[in-house]
């Protein structure tokens, strides 16, 4: 499965010019294309993610119905290489360069925030411990079980955690970061992507 790379072009000007000590506010910000607003750059990762979550889904739905088969496995294993790259690119961005910047305002909404990543991260090593033993060959009885409600948790849990940050952390960020710092995350997107 090929990987879909964003490109974003970089933006040497601030993109606003006011104050900074200001809030971003409809009225100080700019109409921002997707290609431009750091935080819908960070909501269309979060559609992208969707649509894995989805495949996974339907992956462990086909094992839990039809029993094992090579081709539910491998879009198993796809959604493992995704949580591996582009979520832990993802999650490790948010930890580093987005919730500082929130919790210069409160601390905790980015702290929930990163307790599910913990969670995530504890729930994708379960999930690769069970794909390395199958791809080893040391299938267990329980490993076709626990495959499928790994894969369900996971699912829930982003699902859950991306509703959170698209309807709660991002409208706080825009409500309550200053011109500079929103123009600093911007800054950080386009760096980490590039």
């Amino acid at each position: 499965m090929a990987q879909t790379l964003l490109i974003i072009p970089s933006f040497p000007a601030p993109l606003f010019q006011s104050n900074d000590s200001k809030r971003v506010t409809t009225e100080t910000k700019p109409s921002m294309s997707i290609r431009r607003d750091p935080l819908d750059l960070l909501k269309k990762e979060h559609e992208e993610g969707q649509k894995h979550l989805e495949r996974l889904g339907s992956a462990a739905d086909s094992i839990k119905i039809n029993g094992f088969s090579v081709e539910a496995f491998e879009e198993i294993v796809d959604a493992v290489r995704w949580m591996n790259t582009d979520v832990r690119r993802h999650t490790d961005w948010e930890e580093k360069h987005l919730f500082p910047l929130i919790e210069r305002h409160t601390s905790e909404l980015p702290e929930q925030m990163r307790n599910d990543h913990r969670e995530l991260r504890s729930s994708f090593t379960q999930l690769l411990d069970i794909v390395r033993e199958i791809e080893e060959g040391k299938m267990r009885g329980s490993s076709i079980h626990e495959i499928v409600q790994i894969s369900y948790v996971i699912v829930e849990l982003m699902r859950s955690h991306i509703q959170k940050e698209n309807d709660h952390l991002f409208p706080l960020a825009q409500k309550m970061l200053t011109i500079k710092e929103y123009d600093e995350l911007m800054h950080q997107v386009v760096a980490s992507r590039s």
